[in-house]
């Protein structure tokens, strides 16, 4: 984790205060996993930790979350998160989203 920036608590809310629990039971029956705004990748580590066989996708726009992203998945020895440093959207903000699984 890189000091001075969000890490600490992103990583305290996905590994320690278990936001994402209620979402597990669709990690675990998922094949392909899009993260949009990846970060640094702890949600798509914590994913690939819950179902081994799951192909994640993780979108991050910013370079040195990048950086961070690609060293937390060499850390947790995951070939499964493909990185893609570029963004989904050509503006910032939200918006409508719409999910579509195929079982």
């Amino acid at each position: 984790m890189r000091p001075g920036t969000s890490d600490w608590w992103i990583f305290l809310e996905i590994f320690v205060f278990g936001y994402y629990q209620r979402v597990k039971g669709d990690i675990r029956q998922a094949k392909v996993i899009v993260d949009i705004g990846a970060n640094v990748g702890f949600f798509a580590v914590y994913a690939a930790s819950i179902q081994r066989k799951v192909e994640i996708h993780a979108f991050e726009p910013f370079p040195k979350n990048v950086d961070q992203l690609k060293r937390n998945r060499l850390l947790n020895s995951s070939r499964r998160i493909h990185v893609y440093s570029e963004a989904v959207a050509d503006k910032m903000g939200g918006g409508d989203v719409v999910f579509y699984a195929r079982r």
